[in-house]
């Protein structure tokens, strides 16, 4: 049985690879981002990947079209779930102005909007949204307050939590707020703590970064013959060679270090962190290696220029935090594979 999904505002495709991983399809998958759209269609070639706004009414109708045609390969021929989270830079804590003056914070409205609809039409089983921890602070608490009546009106028991890359097996500490609705036919409200976390000592930079290929310092920063993504920014600041590792004091200067866990991947303005081997590396990290400590496999390649590589694995979330929560979801529900 295949276990079908629709994707909002799904980035590179990190939640859905998650659910990938946990048994699931994604039939259908929307950005309004072209290299986002681009690159989720290059690692799940039987997804259809679609470059859409969202915010437009014509939209729905696409989405509604759009899997009313797959239906018919369906077995069931029924949805059982949206996952996605909008973009979440207008609710960051790095984001200076008034959140009612930034049109991407409406996004968790249209979310909630769609959902209703794909709901009344396909009787889904579930939804989740993931999105920065700010969301929830007393500068944007109204818009969750609100997202979450309105999740609630669409016909779903929500949860929510914190969750951190860094309890999945992910060498990155990456705090995300999670919000899971279960359709209230099923009368269960999904339980957080029963998500299964990885135990141990948390994984290190050392542990998906060392015997890497490095990369020339003096040259183009590139290896695409080992791997698409294995190319970096050059190192225009003298300063990259004097932060020493484990040195996260500085905005833009952090320099990882072997034996811990990175800080967030989230690399706004190209503030992307420097790679531990002080003097073999002075350079910024590769997207690839950006890519390992998000936890995404080895052969996941982004596409587009090398500024859409660091959106992407920026915004991305990490896939084993997506697949904890979706065998979570089956085993909550009763859904057997």
């Amino acid at each position: 049985m295949d276990l079908f999904l629709l994707s909002l505002f799904c980035g590179a495709g990190g939640l859905d690879l998650g659910f990938a991983q946990a048994g699931f399809r994604t039939v259908l998958a929307i950005d309004i981002y072209k290299h986002a759209v681009s690159t989720i269609a290059a690692n799940f070639p039987r997804l259809e990947a679609v470059q859409a706004d969202l915010c437009e009414p014509e939209t729905l109708e696409l989405i509604i079209s759009r899997i009313r045609s797959v239906a018919l390969t369906m077995t069931p021929q029924r949805l059982l779930g949206v996952i996605g989270g909008p973009p979440c830079q207008g609710f960051s804590v790095m984001n200076a102005s008034n959140g009612d003056s930034d049109p991407r914070n409406q996004l968790v409205f249209r979310y909630a909007e769609i959902l209703r609809e794909i709901n009344r039409l396909f009787d889904l089983d579930f939804f989740v949204f993931e999105n920065v921890p700010a969301l929830v602070s007393r500068k944007y608490e109204k818009y969750f307050t609100t997202a979450c009546s309105m999740f609630e009106s669409a016909g779903f028991q929500i949860s929510y939590d914190f969750l951190d890359s860094i309890d999945f097996g992910v060498p990155q500490y990456r705090r995300r707020i999670f919000v899971v609705g279960i359709n209230t036919q099923h009368d269960v409200r999904f339980d957080f703590q029963r998500i299964a976390r990885v135990g141990g000592s948390p994984k290190c930079v050392g542990d998906v970064l060392r015997g890497l290929p490095s990369l020339d310092v003096s040259n183009d920063y590139n290896r695409q013959d080992f791997h698409p993504n294995h190319r970096s920014m050059r190192p225009y600041s003298p300063k990259i060679a004097q932060i020493e590792p484990g040195d996260m004091k500085r905005k833009s200067f952090k320099r990882l270090a072997w034996h811990l866990p990175s800080a967030t991947v989230a690399y706004g303005h190209n503030e992307v962190h420097i790679h531990p081997a002080k003097g073999d590396q002075d350079r910024r990290l590769s997207t690839y290696e950006a890519m390992l400590l998000q936890g995404f496999p080895q052969d996941f390649e982004f596409r587009g220029p090398l500024t859409a590589w660091q959106r992407l694995v920026s915004e991305a979330v990490s896939p084993p935090v997506g697949k904890a929560i979706a065998e979570s979801i089956l085993e909550q529900l009763g859904i057997r594979l």
